[in-house]
């Protein structure tokens, strides 16, 4: 999360007619007040699973021959209220900026007189009402819109795109879950696996599961010692500082549980960069792996049981190889977004760990 507990964040969208090689596009480029892109803005046409997402330069190029004039775009971002824009005025006013302010979905409560509480207290209890207050993850198909961008960042040279949906089951609780896809962008480069060892790829899949994440499963390891009183998508809820040190290993974030339910509906947290945090032996060389930056953000909702299950994710890693005289280093971003529809046709059921490359 870019900025945790601004009210207020002005969303400015340029939209430009653009020529990308013979398709016109309608260029929505999503800044904050202080002119700084915001990526991650998830921008969808409902009932029509058409999606894009801003990136790092906060810029979403959509194809004009994507849109109907009467077709209502969805702005969605975990920091934030969502947006709807009718088609017709993005179409109408290509040639010229249109600025949207975007609301917080984090507002600070400030003037509120509230008791004092223990915030590990709060988190023990949040984690405890986990199995009662979730659907299990994967214990029914999960479908989800994707974007999965792993590339050399020496020289932005792509090693996996993927773009399309996916749907995620795991029938058989003792093997790992299985995935079906339907691509619209699929870009495997010869030589993904080489480039990528030791790293697993199907590592995006594991902010589904709130049980996965450490600060949930290893909860006495962590600190948690601040905390304030928030709205947060229009419900008073608590936000909870967290972080852990271990020798060169550092990690920090925040928790956001609702008052009424004690529900864990957003978590955030970043590692610090780290030296040698894995060594291993292919080819007959040694390979030291350094981790350079890791991020993740995840929101959860409820369902059509009252359950709360994964809304939305994003998880962000970097790290370099270092081999002999050699350094290469990886970036993988990938974005999730649950989506309602269960009838989306599907290809083959593949183990997470082989969906692009087998490990």
């Amino acid at each position: 999360m870019k900025t945790k507990n601004s009210i207020y964040i002005a969303l400015g969208l340029l939209c430009t007619l653009k020529i990308v090689g013979q398709t016109e596009m309608v260029r929505i480029y999503a800044v904050n007040e202080q002119n700084n892109p915001v990526d991650g803005v998830y921008a969808g046409i409902p009932y029509r699973y058409r999606f894009w997402y801003s990136d790092t330069l906060g810029i979403i190029d959509i194809p004009l021959s994507e849109l109907s004039l009467r077709d209502t775009l969805s702005l969605l971002h975990i920091s934030y209220k969502p947006v709807f824009i009718d088609a017709q005025s993005l179409i109408s006013s290509m040639n010229h900026k249109k600025n949207i302010q975007l609301q917080s979905d984090i507002k600070v409560l400030d003037e509120v007189t509230v008791t004092p509480l223990n915030p590990a207290k709060l988190v023990k209890e949040a984690i405890r009402l986990i199995p009662a207050l979730y659907s299990p993850a994967f214990a029914y198909p999960l479908s989800l819109h994707a974007n999965i961008d792993v590339f050399n960042a020496n020289d932005s040279t792509s090693i996996i795109y993927y773009k399309g949906a996916l749907q995620i089951s795991q029938p058989d609780q003792k093997k790992l879950p299985c995935v079906s896809k339907l691509a619209e962008i699929e870009q495997i480069a010869g030589n993904a696996k080489d480039q990528l060892y030791p790293i697993r790829v199907s590592r995006f899949a594991e902010i589904i599961p709130i049980g996965e994440q450490g600060v949930i499963r290893n909860f006495k390891r962590y600190v948690f010692d601040k905390y304030q009183y928030i709205q947060y998508r229009g419900s008073e809820a608590v936000q909870v500082y967290f972080h852990r040190e271990k020798g060169d290993f550092k990690q920090t974030g925040s928790l956001i549980i609702r008052e009424d339910t004690k529900a864990i509906v957003a978590l955030i947290y970043s590692t610090q960069s780290m030296k040698n945090v894995m060594k291993s032996t292919t080819k007959g060389s040694m390979i030291y792996t350094n981790l350079d930056s890791h991020q993740v953000e995840i929101n959860y909702s409820l369902n059509a049981d009252n359950l709360y299950e994964f809304e939305s994710g994003m998880y962000h890693v970097q790290y370099t190889n270092h081999r002999k005289n050699t350094f290469q280093s990886i970036i993988l971003n990938s974005y999730l977004k649950k989506i309602t529809s269960t009838n989306i046709e599907t290809g083959s059921k593949i183990p997470v760990n082989e969906l692009f490359i087998k490990e």
